[in-house]
Order: structure tokens, then C-alpha cells, then sequence
């Protein structure tokens, strides 16, 4: 990922702590807090296909064939970038899911070509329920859909977000990204946050080195969908996902319902090393049990002596 990209002798230059947590979020904790059922949270990577994972995160031999079904033995949910390239077809989509858990949940990117163009320009209803009628044969291994849109899709635009929102189906579940920085600023904010929770549509957070507007915490509903882009495990990347664990375990105490977290790295060779940094901080700091992903060079060292 380049935006937010910065050169590595700047990172330890850079206030990596996150915002306060903004007074609108309560009135979604305490909404979800009546709720009986634990929440749900989904922790995993933008790809599973990965030969540098063999033999660390994969079984030493694993086939490329295999890659999705050792994928969601370790996580349990994935951000699914090849759908913001090409519409997967309906066999395509039925492989997937027979070689996932129960649990597994798919998070589809939304087509560049809805996103990136059809959308900033208001016409983008006919290729989404096209794209819909696809990703809606996920079936229960559909998770929230991520959508991204492009740096100059400011806040003058909002009414073609507001249209595009009015549009999609009531069933799909949706994350947005947002990348101009005006849309974190002052009235432009709270209005963002309004069109937002109308339409039951979370507000993607992401933190990244060089854009740390993005890293906002503003919930426009229960759940929420954060993308964490690290920096090949420098120093840095340490407290930065200490800052989550800490942040999940108040939101998880408070109610919140569903959370996706989506571990970057450079090339993401690191994603599933970050990953089991992390689960152990989460589980300490919010006291709870997430089973950390297999290593299976540990086990292989291990053997040894």
C-alpha cells in the first residue's frame, strides 16, 4: 500500500498515539451493549497467497492449491482485494467457501470501477447490484464489504455518496475508506458521520505512517472496520498494536458488536508475524481467549532439542 507510505528514517519521528475517542461513539456502545451475544471479531490479511508463508505460517510443502484452506485454519476472516479487480464467478465462489471454516468470513473490495469512477460520478447503481448479486453468493461466509474511494473524492461530494448509499441493497453490509483529508475536518466531519449512520454504513478506520488523519476512531455504527498498514515490524509497529489491543478491550467492555481488523505489511511476508504479536496483546489487555495462529517454524526449531 503507498498512501501513507513514508521513508523509514521518519517513522521514528512520527506521533503514532491515536486521537481521543470522540463523545458520538457512546450512543453505539450503549445500543450494542444490550445486546446478548458476544461481539464477533475478525482478525486477518489482505491476501492468502503467499509462497513466503510456507513453512512459517503454512505446513513445510504446503501447494499453492491449498493456500485458502491453511489461510483459514489460522484466521478467520480475509480482506478480499481480488474483487476490486474482477468479479469472481458464481464456481469460483463456491470453492472458496467449501475450503473455509464455519466462522470464515470474506470482506469483498468493492470494484475500482464502482469505486474509482462509476461512483464520483453518480452512476453507479447497475454495475453495484451487479457486483451484489455476485458477492451475495458468500452466503454466511459474507463478512462487511469494503469499499475505497480515491483521494480526490472530497466532501463537495457528498450528495454522490449519499445517492450511491441510497442505492446499494439493504443486505449488504458496508465499510467505506476515505481518503481526501478534508472529510476529517470540523462540519465536514459530523456531516460524513451523519450520512454514514443513516445508512448503517461503518466508517473505515485505517492507521498508516503518513496519513494520521485517517486514524480517526469514529464509529458511525456498532461495528467497525480497522486497517492497520505496518512497517515490516520496525520498532514502531510494537505500541502502535499495543494502542489497538488497549482500544479494543474499552470498546469491548463498552459493547461494541463487530470488529474487522486487517493486518498490512510491506509485500505482507510480515502480516502473520504482526498478527501473532498482536493477538496476545489483545487477549491480555481485554481478557479474553483468541487463539494465536500456528508457527510452524517454531514447532520445527522446537523439534530439535
Amino acid at each position: 500500500m503507498e498512501f501513507g507510505k513514508v521513508a523509514p528514517e521518519m517513522l521514528s519521528k512520527i506521533d503514532f498515539g491515536l486521537p481521543s475517542e470522540p463523545v458520538s461513539n457512546q450512543r453505539f456502545l450503549r445500543q450494542s451493549s444490550e445486546n446478548v451475544r458476544p461481539p464477533f471479531i475478525y482478525i486477518g490479511c489482505p491476501i492468502w497467497v503467499n509462497k513466503n508463508w510456507v513453512g512459517s505460517t503454512y505446513p513445510p510443502g504446503t501447494k499453492d492449491k491449498d493456500f485458502l484452506k491453511q489461510y483459514a485454519r489460522q484466521f478467520n476472516s480475509i480482506e478480499l482485494n481480488t474483487t476490486h479487480y474482477h468479479i469472481p464467478d458464481p464456481q469460483t465462489i463456491k470453492k472458496w467457501c467449501n475450503e473455509v471454516r464455519p466462522n470464515f468470513k470474506f470482506s469483498p473490495k468493492f470494484l475500482q470501477e464502482i469505486s474509482h469512477h462509476l461512483l464520483p460520478k453518480g452512476d453507479a447503481k447497475g454495475l453495484t447490484q451487479v457486483f451484489w448479486e455476485a458477492i451475495r453468493r458468500f452466503e454466511n461466509h459474507l463478512g462487511q464489504s469494503f469499499l475505497q474511494l480515491p483521494p480526490h473524492f472530497g466532501p463537495a461530494q457528498v450528495d454522490k455518496l449519499s445517492k450511491f448509499l441510497d442505492e446499494i441493497p439493504l443486505e449488504l453490509e458496508l465499510a467505506i475508506e476515505f481518503r481526501h483529508p478534508d472529510w476529517f475536518e470540523g462540519a465536514n466531519a459530523e456531516k460524513l458521520a451523519l450520512v454514514l449512520e443513516s445508512h448503517s454504513v461503518s466508517w473505515v478506520i485505517t492507521d498508516v505512517a503518513g496519513e494520521r488523519e485517517v486514524s480517526h476512531l469514529s464509529l458511525s455504527q456498532s461495528s467497525t472496520m480497522i486497517r492497520f498498514v505496518g512497517n515490516g515490524l520496525h520498532e514502531t509497529d510494537y505500541p502502535r498494536m499495543q494502542n489497538w489491543a488497549n482500544q479494543f478491550a474499552i470498546w469491548l467492555k463498552n459493547g461494541i458488536s463487530e470488529i474487522y481488523f486487517f493486518m498490512h505489511q510491506p509485500n505482507n511476508d510480515l502480516a502473520p508475524q504482526a498478527i501473532k504479536h498482536f493477538i496476545p496483546m489483545l487477549n491480555k489487555a481485554a481478557g479474553i481467549q483468541i487463539v494465536v495462529p500456528q508457527s510452524y517454524q517454531s514447532l520445527i526449531q522446537g523439534s530439535l532439542f
